[in-house]
């Protein structure tokens, strides 16, 4: 039972720093004027999907991963592609991921040093 609870808990705790990095990736994507088809937590068939503001949200099958696609992506044709936009949002939208996963790992680290008494570590 340990080990099932363990393995659930990992999936559980994957699959919310997934969604907080697609996320990311999304809210960015929508600032650069990025039509987003498909904002996904999990890999595979929807079993829940919804349709909100252009975009359909959903939860797939096998919990180990995420996507965000782009509009032009799966055939649509529009203003706001992807690839219409500048190098810089571009990258803004490529970071925006890695961002939020450094800022959640320092929140867990300074949490977890805080949790422990050991924030003080270099003052003795």
């Amino acid at each position: 039972m340990t080990l099932f609870l363990s393995i659930l808990g990992l999936i559980v705790i994957l699959n919310v720093v997934v969604g907080l990095h697609e996320a990311a990736h999304l809210v960015t994507m929508k600032r650069a004027g990025v039509a987003v088809a498909v904002y996904s937590i999990g890999l595979g068939k929807a079993f829940i999907s919804r349709e909100w503001g252009g975009t359909r949200y959903q939860l797939a099958i096998i919990p180990l991963g995420g996507y965000c696609s782009a509009a032009d992506e799966d055939g649509k044709t529009g203003p706001s592609l992807y690839g219409r936009v500048s190098y810089w949002q571009m990258t803004q939208i490529w970071l925006s991921g890695v961002a939020v996963n450094l800022v959640l790992a320092l929140l867990l680290l300074h949490t977890s040093l805080w949790s422990t008494g050991r924030f003080g570590f270099w003052a003795s």
